[in-house]
């Protein structure tokens, strides 16, 4: 006798071949990745035919707008729908997070049956209850909103008598929050349940999975800009941006590496900022450009009479920093007494003034950079095991400007936009041609001085620097477009280890087009 699940996966395999090419090869792929997860629902469910049918019409829903719609947006409009009805939802509404598109605020929604799109200053919810989704990324379900103690201060509660609410956020890959899925009554209490939390974790995870396949630049992992910090829009970026989130809710010492100028210091004070320390002071040391005899006055200050000259006692970076941060760039230049005196510091926050025996304490995080190898230095004996082991636990890469090629035009549009400029099109095709031995700073004053050539709104290539020039002239040799192309989906294929759905993906195309960009420039796997 065939159990639920394998009846219902017959069912759902007809609808997956009801697809055409990529989707429906994806979608057999999506199903049989949750098969086990989602058959054992269902047979958990099997008496309770509620909940066992909505798990059933989830697929079912998500093939019938996949052959309906190109865009996420009617995506999104028939999960919403459909989740709003199978929960008896007198409203429903989907919000985009505010880091995705900025003060323009989007809504798809829907009352009493009919669908509709809003904006900010058209929505009646509560931004009490989505703000608590954004700060803790759980669903919630209330029973009664208004009389509900963690929302007891909203006037916005009080105001449109929201009694019952059940809502969830929705995430990318990376686990963080896209947008959320809002759904209340303003008649009826107790209308949800934790059952109903069950299923729309369930299709929601489902729907993820088809964003990320199908619709990829709606579940876009990370913003352009953050706080005026240019990000990119790369994936290895995204990952990056992820990270630091994460990074950013501890108080750990973490360390960034990368090549000089990628702009280690740049991320470093975005964690900063994006830490519970925020509000306190960001303080940096470049440890490279302190003669080694004064780095340990520069951090932890000195007596009155410690050396000649000390006529006054000073304090140091870790007392300025107090309660905020101190950002050590190019650790890996500190001498090894230094080195020393940093690992007490970070192990018990004690540390003594230059020329005095006084114990002080500093409540600071330490945030580290370097270029350097430091296991390489370890085995060199320059830098300490013990602070290496200390430092070496969060860890955040940040990869030079030639691998992430696609965030070029994000850094030169900026650069060119503070000086009101733009670029031609022949300019961008040779800074996209240029590997940057010296990153995102080279760029930048790259920018900044065609910016300065340039006596019009539009940067040529006569504005660039000589040496860019005759390097095109002599290298370059007029490459064509579908060269530069060519070159750029190699290096992402060979970053992705030839995974070629991963690369379609990445390049925001579909595998077939990325098979046939492959065949027509002659890319085989190496």
């Amino acid at each position: 006798m065939r159990s639920v699940w394998q009846e219902y996966r017959k069912v759902l395999e007809r609808f997956g071949r009801e697809l055409r090419g990529e989707k429906r090869e994806i979608f057999m792929e999506i199903l049989s990745r949750m098969e086990k997860d989602l058959g054992e629902k269902i047979e958990k469910y099997e008496k309770e035919r509620k909940i066992k049918d909505l798990l059933y019409r989830v697929f079912e829903m998500m093939v019938r707008s996949l052959e309906r719609h190109t865009c996420p947006d009617g995506f999104l409009t028939y999960v919403l729908k459909f989740l709003g009805e199978a929960f008896g939802a007198e409203r429903g509404f989907y919000l985009l997070h505010p880091k995705y598109v900025g003060k323009n605020l989007r809504f798809i929604y829907f009352t009493t049956g009919r669908i509709k799109k809003a904006t900010i200053n058209e929505i009646e919810c509560s931004f009490s209850i989505i703000s608590h989704i954004l700060s803790t990324g759980e669903p919630v379900c209330i029973m009664n909103a208004v009389k509900d103690e963690r929302f007891k201060e909203s006037e916005s509660i009080k105001k449109l008598n929201i009694l019952s609410v059940l809502a969830f956020p929705m995430k990318d890959k990376y686990g963080d929050i896209k947008g959320i899925l809002y759904f209340d009554s303003r008649n009826v209490e107790n209308l949800f349940s934790d059952e109903h939390v069950e299923i729309g974790k369930k299709v929601i995870e489902v729907a993820e999975r088809f964003l990320e396949h199908f619709y990829p630049e709606a579940l876009r992992p990370v913003p352009f800009i953050y706080r005026g910090v240019v990000i990119g829009r790369s994936e290895r970026m995204g990952r990056v941006f992820s990270r630091i989130r994460k990074l950013a809710k501890g108080d750990f010492t973490v360390l960034f590496t990368g090549e000089s100028g990628v702009g280690k210091e740049v991320f470093a004070k975005l964690l900063h900022e994006m830490s519970p320390r925020r509000e306190k002071p960001f303080v940096p040391i470049h440890c490279a450009a302190i003669p080694e005899n004064l780095i340990e006055s520069e951090l932890f200050g000195y007596a009155k009479g410690a050396f000649t000259g000390a006529v006054r006692p000073k304090r140091g970076k870790v007392e300025t920093a107090e309660g905020g941060t101190v950002f050590l760039d190019e650790i890996g230049d500190l001498s090894p007494s230094i080195q020393v005196k940093l690992l007490r510091f970070i192990e018990y926050k004690e540390f003594t003034r230059l020329g005095e025996n006084v114990l002080r304490k500093a409540d600071i995080r330490f945030i580290c950079a370097t270029h350097h190898n430091l296991e390489k230095l370890v085995e060199e004996g320059k830098f300490r095991k013990d602070l290496y082991y200390r430092i070496n636990t969060a860890v955040v890469e940040i990869p030079p400007l030639r691998k992430r090629k696609e965030d070029i035009p994000v850094f030169v549009n900026y650069f060119a936009s503070r000086y009101k400029k733009k670029v031609s099109p022949e300019v961008m095709r040779i800074l996209l041609e240029y590997n940057y031995p010296g990153n995102v700073r080279e760029l930048e004053n790259i920018i900044k001085y065609a910016s300065t050539m340039s006596e019009g709104n539009v940067i040529r290539e006569e504005h660039l620097p000589l040496s860019l020039r005759e390097r095109k002239e002599k290298e370059v040799n007029e490459r064509s477009l579908d060269e530069i192309e060519k070159i750029y989906i190699l290096e992402i294929l060979r970053d992705n280890n030839w995974n070629i759905s991963k690369t379609a993906r990445e390049l925001g195309i579909s595998r077939t087009t990325l098979y046939t960009k492959m065949k027509r420039y002659g890319i085989e796997r190496e």
